[in-house]
C-alpha cells in the first residue's frame, strides 16, 4: 500500500503469485505488470498503473483471475490486455485508456473460455474500445463509457470446435467512429445503452 514501483516492466511474474496491489503507483517503460504464470490472481484498487510503452496490465497463462477497482491505467498500447485462458476479468468504477495514435485498445480481452464483467468504466482507446479476439467467451459490459474509433469489436474466432462469444451490454454509452459496436458471429446483447457513430450510418 502507498508504494512507487518503476521498472522496464514494473512487475513481472513468470511464476503463479497472488498479487494485492492498494494506494499504488505501478509504472512500467513499457508493461507496468506483465503475467505468464498459470493460476496467477492479481488484483488492483485505488491505484495508478502506466504502461509507457507497451500494456498496463498484460496476463496470459490459464486460470488467472484479475481484479481492477477504483484504478487508473494508462497504457502506450493496450490499457489491459487478458490472454488467460479461461480466466476471469473484472473491472469497476476504472478509467482505462490507450493512449497510441495508430492501434491500441483500452481492454483486450483474449481469453477463451473465459469471463469478464466490466462496470462503471470509462474506457477510451484510439482503435478500440473493447476489442474481443477470441470464442466461447461470456463478456457483460454494465453502465461503461466507451469511446473509440471501433467502440465494441468482436473479432470472432468462431468455428464448428470453437463456441460462439456471448456478449451483454448494458446501460451507458458506446461512441465509435467507424463502429459503434461489430461482430460476426457472437452473440450479442444490449439493453439500455446508447450507441452511436460519426463516421458511417452501421452500428
Amino acid at each position: 500500500e502507498n508504494v512507487v514501483i518503476k521498472g522496464v516492466k514494473a512487475i513481472d511474474l513468470s511464476s503463479k503469485y497472488t498479487l494485492n496491489i492498494t494506494k499504488a503507483t505501478i509504472k512500467g517503460s513499457t508493461t507496468a505488470i506483465y503475467s505468464t504464470a498459470n493460476g496467477t490472481n492479481i488484483t488492483v484498487d485505488q491505484s495508478t498503473i502506466t504502461g509507457t510503452g507497451d500494456d498496463g496490465i498484460y496476463v496470459e497463462g490459464s486460470l488467472a483471475a484479475i481484479t481492477v477497482t477504483n484504478t487508473t491505467v494508462t497504457a502506450g498500447d493496450d490499457g489491459i490486455v487478458n490472454k488467460s485462458t479461461s480466466g476471469t476479468l473484472n473491472v469497476s468504477d476504472s478509467i482505462i485508456t490507450s493512449t497510441t495514435a495508430t492501434n491500441g485498445a483500452a481492454l483486450n480481452i483474449a481469453n477463451a473460455s473465459g469471463t469478464s464483467t466490466i462496470e462503471n468504466s470509462t474506457l477510451t482507446g484510439n482503435k478500440y474500445g473493447v476489442y474481443i479476439n477470441s470464442y466461447s467467451m461470456t463478456i457483460s459490459l454494465q453502465n461503461n463509457t466507451i469511446k473509440s474509433n471501433n467502440g465494441v469489436r468482436v473479432h470472432d474466432v468462431y468455428t464448428s470446435n470453437n463456441g460462439k462469444n456471448n456478449v451483454t451490454i448494458t446501460g451507458g454509452t458506446i461512441d465509435g467512429v467507424t463502429h459503434g459496436v461489430y461482430t460476426n458471429y457472437s452473440n450479442i446483447t444490449t439493453s439500455n445503452v446508447t450507441i452511436k457513430t460519426t463516421g458511417n450510418s452501421e452500428s
